[in-house]
């Protein structure tokens, strides 16, 4: 249970290169910045606050959802002392709005009310069908790179084959 005000807050995070796929129709969102801090009684922080990073993601539904909820990206209001978050139905509205994940990628979008197969094999990478998935990708940097034993500056979404 939260006291009257959350304690904590992770700020800085950065979001590269991942994939989130095969989001069912009822998913609350495939996106979200959360701020508690209001639906406990205190203010909100404003996005920037938060400094996230995010590029080069790739969202799927495997089935669109063709009603109004669920949200697909929902980020903190953009007015200190306003509890309502702000709400992106489409990924192109959230990059205009928020200049985050620009080289991102939204396939089957909601409100499209299709059904896509998944853009990922059982073992969680990138179908060769989707290769092209890979060059929106950013690249891998130096630090992240050795800890995973890949080449700085690959461009890969996705897991990697092992």
């Amino acid at each position: 249970m939260y006291g009257t005000f959350m304690t904590w807050q992770i700020n800085d995070i950065d979001i590269h290169n991942n994939i989130v796929v095969d989001t069912p129709a009822n998913a609350y969102a495939q996106f979200c910045v959360d701020d508690q801090q209001v639906q406990s009684g205190g203010t909100n922080q404003l996005l920037a606050s938060y400094g996230v990073v995010m590029d080069g993601n790739v969202f799927h539904w495997t089935s669109a959802p063709s009603s109004s909820y669920p949200y697909p990206y929902i980020f903190p209001p953009t007015t200190i002392g306003v509890s309502t978050p702000v709400v992106y139905t489409t990924h192109a509205a959230m990059v205009s709005a928020t200049s985050i994940n620009p080289n991102g990628t939204e396939i089957n979008p909601k409100n499209s009310g299709t059904s896509l197969p998944s853009p990922i094999d059982s073992s969680y990478v990138v179908k060769r069908a989707h290769a092209g998935l890979h060059t929106n990708a950013t690249a891998l940097a130096p630090t992240i790179a050795t800890l995973i034993g890949q080449t700085a500056g690959t461009k890969h979404a996705g897991a990697w084959r092992s």
